[in-house]
């Protein structure tokens, strides 16, 4: 066979698995041999061979058709493939595999990955948060002061973001204790200040304000007696 011929059919002819599957079959409950005969099997189904030959697939992986039939119903155990008996227009009855349970086992996979990524980096935050509080209050926190952080995590849904800033506030301001910055908090909420630019826009205003109000003191000019220099 020519190179050029060769390579092409190395190119296209080929079974696709997702790599979410490449990359979690242990966790999806497949030994390194099931995986293989999955493998063995998708290229089968994907020809469309239903039902399909496993003395040819027993040939491949080198085995006996005892060892293959033995990691098939392993693996519908597993609930990784599902067979359902089909009856045709002549009313044969035949076999009929399919990997639709693997690939909704893989998406509960995904989704409790994606659950427990997101649980680590909450607790993260939070704990980056204490740290922070701590830092800057000089004391470890007591568990009245975590409740409330939580609080304003869990229930008030502040974000961290806002949180720290209002830490910055107190701290600036000299007071260092939570319910100080509870207070400012709140007085964001109210104003619908929620992110630090939000912030930011609130300190312009405040400033343009008070700018505002100097250049109208200066305007007002106090009134000056006319005295009678004649007398």
């Amino acid at each position: 066979m020519d190179d050029a011929i060769a390579l092409k059919l190395l190119q296209t002819e080929s079974t696709m698995i997702p790599n979410l599957i490449l990359k979690n079959y242990v966790k999806l409950g497949m030994t390194a041999e099931e995986f293989v005969f999955l493998l063995e099997l998708k290229a089968a189904l994907k020809d469309g061979n239903q039902p399909f030959d496993l003395q040819t697939i027993a040939q491949i992986m080198s085995k006996d058709e005892a060892q293959i039939y033995q990691l098939l119903h392993g693996l519908i155990e597993k609930g990784i493939i599902s067979l359902t008996s089909v009856v045709d227009d002549q009313g044969r009855n035949s076999d009929q595999y399919s990997l639709d349970p693997l690939y909704k086992k893989t998406l509960k996979l995904l989704r409790d990955q994606t659950q427990e990524h997101q649980i680590q980096a909450h607790q993260q935050t939070r704990n980056d948060v204490f740290a922070r509080i701590e830092q800057e209050f000089g004391h470890p926190l007591s568990s009245f002061d975590m409740e409330m952080i939580d609080s304003w995590l869990n229930e008030d849904h502040y974000s961290p973001e806002i949180i720290i800033l209002a830490l910055k506030e107190a701290v600036l301001s000299g007071v260092y204790n939570l319910k100080y910055m509870d207070k400012i908090l709140l007085a964001w909420e109210k104003k619908g200040i929620k992110t630090a630019a939000d912030v930011q826009r609130q300190r312009a205003k405040f400033r343009h304000q008070g700018q505002n109000q100097r250049k109208q003191g200066n305007r007002v000019k106090p009134k000056i007696p006319l005295n009678k220099w004649s007398e």
